[in-house]
């Protein structure tokens, strides 16, 4: 018995195996294609684009709790409304948390100004 459970674990790691491979893939060959402008309708995982308009640093949200390196922070999320089409969201990368503690924000570069 323990021997089909090990056989089933291992096909199941290999499975996972391979799913963590094409998506390394897809990461990896993404970042050696020049970025196209935002289609219509939602491009496929990791395609990088090109959008413009302005930031909207009113409605920025901060996501707690997002590690990087070890490190517990924010994800700086801004909406950059578009001239052409529906407003997205940005993330504008990581922010540690505030010195004093949760309780407090931190503090979070301004975007960009204009388009």
């Amino acid at each position: 018995m323990a021997a089909v459970v090990m056989v089933l674990l291992g096909n199941w790691q290999l499975h996972r195996y391979q799913q963590r491979s094409a998506t390394n893939e897809r990461i990896d060959e993404s970042s050696r294609v020049a970025p196209v402008a935002l289609p219509e309708e939602v491009p496929a995982a990791w395609t990088r684009v090109t959008v413009t308009g302005e930031y909207d640093p009113a409605n920025e949200i901060l996501v707690r709790g997002r590690t990087v390196e070890g490190a517990v922070g924010y994800e700086v999320v801004t909406p950059l409304v578009r001239t052409d089409g529906p407003t997205v969201l940005v993330d504008r990368g990581w922010v540690p948390p505030s010195p004093s503690g949760a309780a407090s924000m931190p503090k979070v570069p301004a975007p960009p100004k204009g388009r």
